[in-house]
């Protein structure tokens, strides 16, 4: 199975009135709406300037396909600020935003950016808290095809069984579920890891661009591997790595 580009298949931000960006998934399976209005803060991404309200609906006000607004997310997953550009040629032609921000994303070798996570079993897992542990955060989108089947849960239980258990490892995994719908999913089918309900903002926050992807942190906090698609072979190698 095959990853499953996020820019290709998946996102697709449409720049709908003024003042308001909805987010759309061309499976028709999410549908996501953030408001922006006088209370929301706003950067100019060329030059930091922090931008007002009055002077965001000015500059929209005679092309409001000028520009596009970057959602910036906070440690718990969440919108908490917007940076402002103008559009590519590309997004001015259909009125989409395909330009994700590649910096944001972890890198091998640096310190994992605060994260903080709760668990559908009811525990609050806070990056910093965990230093000592190997940590595997997977990202995924929904518990359905083309995104999941039964295969997958085989496939990662085979590589994590080794660590699964163990008092220093931890593997969560994001997903765009309500916790009533993944409280049903796992009476049926264990996942192997533990989901995270109502998370799709930490794949926006990481920038993950293909589903699904994996973060291997090591007992440093370091990020020790960025993996794109259903590579198990590098999930499990990168394992090994850590634990020779």
């Amino acid at each position: 199975m095959q990853k499953l580009n996020l820019f290709l298949l998946l996102a697709a931000i449409s720049h709908t009135p003024v003042f308001s960006q909805e987010l759309h998934i061309s499976s028709g399976a999410i549908v996501k709406k953030v408001t922006i209005d006088k209370n929301a803060l706003i950067i100019d991404k060329a030059t930091g300037r922090k931008i007002s309200y009055d002077e965001y609906r000015t500059l929209t006000k005679n092309d409001m396909n000028a520009y596009r607004l970057e959602n910036l997310y906070n440690e718990f997953g969440e919108i908490d600020s917007f940076r402002l550009r103008p559009a590519t040629t590309e997004e001015r032609g259909d009125n989409r935003t395909y330009e994700k921000d590649l910096t944001l994303r972890p890198k091998i070798g640096e310190v994992m950016p605060l994260f903080v996570m709760k668990g559908l079993d009811g525990k609050t897992y806070r990056s910093s808290d965990l230093k000592g542990n190997i940590v595997v955060l997977s990202f995924w989108l929904q518990l359905k095809r083309p995104f999941w089947d039964v295969g997958i849960t085989q496939k990662m239980q085979d590589i994590l069984k080794p660590y699964l258990g163990a008092g220093d490892f931890i593997s969560l995994g994001t997903l765009d579920e309500s916790r009533e719908n993944l409280e049903k999913f796992i009476v049926s089918q264990p996942l192997p890891f533990i989901p995270v309900p109502n998370s799709y903002g930490f794949n926006e926050k990481f920038a993950i661009t293909a589903i699904p992807s994996f973060i291997v942190i090591d007992k440093s906090e370091n990020v020790a591997a960025y993996i794109e698609g259903y590579a198990f072979d590098e999930l499990k190698k990168a394992l090994e790595n850590l634990t020779k």
